[in-house]
């Protein structure tokens, strides 16, 4: 039920007196209203479309609204539509009764306007809550299985690196920038050195002794790092004469 689109309120109701004042009065409020003279034509009407909310009346030729609002409630497409049933009976068990066939309220007749219109619109907000709060958490249940399909792609994602790093035929070391230190190393580098990765990981390349001497290792450790910083010059002067000719271009066009 749309908030813009208006109430459909159907009533079932053998009396044709009660059907016009209650279509009437409805009508004014701007309800869109239908309406039936039997339990088995309101079952029907129900399928064709379905209603915001039903008055029912119990005592009817044929089916009586116990037996049309307990089949409206065994139907799956049909059991959240709320149901009033309105009788003449006053009696506690009848009351009783329509709320165990699964009516949420019980109007008297002879019924005062005013009271059908309160109780009308108590139901109807009632069900526009429970129907916003269905659909937050269908879009819940949504967000929850795209997380989790999220999730899944992560993790085969990092199973799929994880083998390709832990297998790979070259010999793999992740190390931090500064200082050297050791994050990761992969099976065959471990086999190299004859370390295991738990050995490995929080070290720094001198602890390695890969070199006979240390200087050595510091030698190449410089080379790194000035590698690495004259990458970042170049990409700094790339930067710069980019922007430089671009103001020229704009400064001549």
């Amino acid at each position: 039920m749309l908030e813009s689109s208006p109430i459909t309120i159907l009533i079932i109701d053998d009396s044709p007196v009660n059907l016009h004042v209650l279509s009437k009065l409805m009508r004014q409020l701007g309800w869109h209203i239908l309406s039936t003279t039997s339990g088995e034509a309101g079952i029907r009407a129900v399928e064709e479309k379905l209603p915001d909310i039903i008055l029912l009346d119990i005592l009817m030729p044929g089916i009586d609204g116990f037996e049309v609002c307990r089949q409206l409630k065994n139907n799956p497409k049909t059991k959240h539509i709320p149901i009033i049933l309105m009788s003449a009976l006053t009696d506690t068990e009848s009351t009783i009764k329509g709320l165990e066939c699964g009516a949420v309220d019980y109007i008297c007749k002879p019924f005062k306007q005013q009271e059908v219109i309160a109780r009308l619109n108590a139901q109807i907000k009632l069900h526009k809550t429970n129907q916003i709060l269905a659909e937050k958490n269908l879009a819940l249940e949504v967000q929850i299985e795209a997380n989790e399909k999220i999730k899944q792609e992560l993790i085969q994602s990092e199973t799929n690196f994880s083998i390709a790093f832990n297998h790979s035929p070259d010999y793999i070391l992740i190390h931090g920038y500064q200082g050297g230190v050791i994050m990761d190393a992969n099976e065959r580098f471990c086999r190299l050195i004859n370390l295991t990765k738990e050995q490995l990981v929080g070290l720094s390349f001198l602890d390695l002794s890969l070199w006979v001497n240390p200087d050595q290792y510091q030698q190449f450790y410089q080379q790194e790092i000035r590698q690495a910083e004259k990458q970042i010059r170049c990409l700094q002067t790339w930067e710069l004469n980019h922007y430089a000719l671009k103001v020229h271009r704009f400064g001549t066009g």
